[in-house]
């Protein structure tokens, strides 16, 4: 379970296209374009359990659709980045809690028997402060909110390493968390929207430019793309 994510839809229209743009001669398939897909608006929810948090939909439809999307996604990104980084100390436990942690015998998410290796510990939400339950040393670190890594531009045989540059490295895993971003029907439909107009952005790192990139990984004929972060 993470503490936030976003929902996100886009809506769009058919424009037709101009037929004298188009080559005949080169359309080997005996097909000729008529209409494209045009992006018209983007819906975008904040889905959180935490009601302090919690903000109306997001909807916009006017000019410059997606650079509005990347930048409201980005701005939602810091934003809660910025309400996860405070990581907020556990709250005293009510003697109902202390009870109920005192009496657990086996970690309350994977199940196992504590251990003199992996022992019994209090997990809170980081977001809130609330005591959740007792779980073993293990899960309570596996559970904390997730933090993002970069990887690095330079690849070492087949797979790609991260930001070799510590002291950037280590501000960007500070200051980011993962954000997940749910969408309706992406693989098939929306995705077009999403490649098409995705912006390469780089950021100075000891005076070079570092690529963030996306790379397409075909499914089949009928689907179109999943995207893979490089």
């Amino acid at each position: 379970m993470v503490p936030f994510y976003l929902v996100c839809d886009f809506e769009s229209f058919l424009s037709p296209v101009d037929t004298d743009d188009v080559d005949v001669e080169e359309d080997t398939r005996g097909m000729r374009l008529i209409d494209e897909h045009k992006v018209s608006g983007f819906c975008c929810y904040r889905v959180t359990n935490h009601e302090a948090y919690q903000t109306p939909p997001f909807v916009y439809s006017c000019p410059d659709v997606m650079d509005v999307f990347y930048t409201h996604v980005m701005k939602e990104s810091e934003t809660i980045s910025g309400i996860v980084r405070n990581d907020v100390d556990m709250m005293p436990l009510t003697p109902e809690e202390e009870r109920q942690f005192q009496e657990t015998t086996v970690c309350c998410n994977c199940a196992k028997p504590f251990t003199d290796r992996n022992r019994k510990v209090r997990h809170h939400c980081h977001i809130s402060g609330q005591y959740q339950f007792a779980a073993c040393n293990d899960c309570n670190l596996q559970l904390k909110p997730r933090r993002c890594g970069r990887r690095n531009q330079n690849k070492a045989g087949d797979k790609w390493s991260f930001q070799s540059t510590a002291e950037w490295a280590k501000e960007h895993y500070e200051t980011n968390f993962f954000l997940p971003i749910v969408f309706h029907n992406l693989k098939s439909y929306d995705a077009h929207f999403v490649i098409k107009y995705f912006k390469r952005k780089y950021t100075q790192v000891s005076g070079t430019q570092c690529y963030d990139d996306i790379s397409i990984i075909p499914l089949n004929s009928p689907k179109i793309f999943t995207v893979s972060d490089r």
